[in-house]
């Protein structure tokens, strides 16, 4: 049988103390709950590359700067991103993927019951030593090149120069030059020179880092054919088209370094002679028995034994003597940034 408490026992002072240090323990706990449940903020944001598109498959860390603890989410096709219960506090947000150079955001704070904003945008936030986009750049390389025609016997290595500026239009650029080449055939004494003035459409991806861009572009154009002999000058003007593969390396925020290689296909017809008399008619001759080349034609008709005579000029268009040039070249160049964005 438990005895009934008396009077004393109510006024006793020890049990006093011990009812109220309870009670504030109680309140404590009681409120300490949704205190700690209120500290959780949250991070959210949506991520774009350098031709500003989202970007997927973009890894979002989010660390705190004191203790280290990490929270990290991955983006969705969109773009976009989202990391739940985050505990108040600063943070580095740092942004990284396949394709995509690290992009870092210092001193993020997340606040309790907040959601915080970061948002990752290669053409406004690139970080490194290279530019964010290129608005305008001009851009020249030297090539080893390689001729073929349409007589496979007449295969000739030479040189070339490409000069042409490009501009950025998001997803492409777009950009206009003018090549010369020039080539001395196998067997057959005489310099045949190239000029091309073409327009390009160019796409740069990311490798790795904001350093290394590979490219691919395809290009058409306009090609212009010379062979200057001491008694004739020979020409010829067709279409052509192709395309280039390789990759630059960004030196800096204003100079790149490419190498790579391209193939064109060159389609011309009815080659102008603009020759002495002497000359007239072998290359009538010639002309009629060989329309799908303009090499052979201008060997055969100049023997060394004949002196150029001078007067007597007359120009004459050779319809019918159509031929293809197939043109392979390895090149070095530059490019060189003369409008761009910075970080």
């Amino acid at each position: 049988m438990r005895p009934k408490s008396t009077n004393s026992d109510r006024h006793n002072p020890a049990n006093m103390k011990t009812n109220s240090f309870a009670a504030l323990i109680a309140l404590a706990v009681s409120s300490a709950g949704p205190a700690l449940a209120q500290q959780l903020g949250e991070l959210s944001g949506t991520i774009r590359d350098a031709d500003g598109n989202p970007a997927g498959n973009v890894t979002v860390v989010a660390e705190h700067i004191t203790s280290a603890e990490r929270h990290t989410a991955a983006t969705s096709a969109q773009g976009r991103y989202r990391i739940l219960a985050v505990p108040a506090g600063i943070y580095t947000v740092t942004a990284s993927g396949p394709g995509f150079p690290e992009m870092v955001r210092e001193n993020v704070r997340v606040q309790a019951n907040d959601v915080v904003r970061v948002d990752f945008d290669m053409q406004r936030n690139f970080s490194g030593d290279a530019p964010t986009l290129e608005r305008l750049s001009i851009a020249f390389n030297f090539a080893y090149s390689t001729i073929t025609g349409t007589d496979t016997e007449l295969v000739s290595p030479g040189l070339s120069l490409e000069g042409g500026a490009r501009f950025n239009l998001g997803l492409v650029q777009i950009g206009g030059g003018l090549r010369y080449s020039t080539h001395s055939f196998q067997n057959v004494d005489h310099t045949y020179n190239t000029f091309l003035p073409f327009l390009e459409l160019r796409k740069h991806f990311m490798f790795g880092s904001q350093r290394w861009y590979p490219f691919a572009a395809a290009r058409a154009g306009l090609a212009l054919e010379s062979m200057i002999e001491s008694g004739a000058v020979f020409r010829g003007s067709g279409t052509a088209f192709g395309g280039t593969v390789g990759i630059r390396y960004q030196a800096n925020a204003s100079v790149g370094i490419e190498l790579g290689g391209s193939y064109d296909y060159f389609n011309f017809g009815d080659f102008k002679a603009d020759a002495e008399r002497i000359w007239r008619i072998c290359i009538d001759q010639e002309a009629g028995t060989n329309k799908n080349t303009l090499i052979k034609t201008v060997e055969l008709c100049s023997p060394s034994s004949i002196p150029p005579q001078v007067g007597d000029r007359e120009f004459i268009t050779y319809e019918g003597t159509r031929r293809s040039v197939q043109e392979f070249r390895i090149f070095f160049g530059a490019t060189i940034m003369l409008t761009k964005v910075t970080p």
